[in-house]
């Protein structure tokens, strides 16, 4: 069960890697509108790497005491 829970805080980790470089890319490669929807991406992946190494550093940080 726990290394089910290390791989799901690593892909949280990997995952907003992706977005992030992904919204980088994106806001430069694409047209507008789209340039500023990819540019959405990156702020979220942001936010999904930092709860996904909270979580792997701390597991038990959102649960209740």
């Amino acid at each position: 069960m726990a290394d089910l829970e290390i791989l799901r805080h690593l892909a949280m980790l990997v995952g907003g890697l992706a977005l992030i470089v992904f919204g980088f890319w994106g806001s430069n490669k694409f047209r507008w509108p789209f340039d500023g929807i990819a540019a959405f991406a990156a702020p979220i992946g942001l936010l999904l790497s930092i709860v996904g190494v909270i979580l792997l550093i701390i597991p038990t940080f959102f649960t209740k005491p």
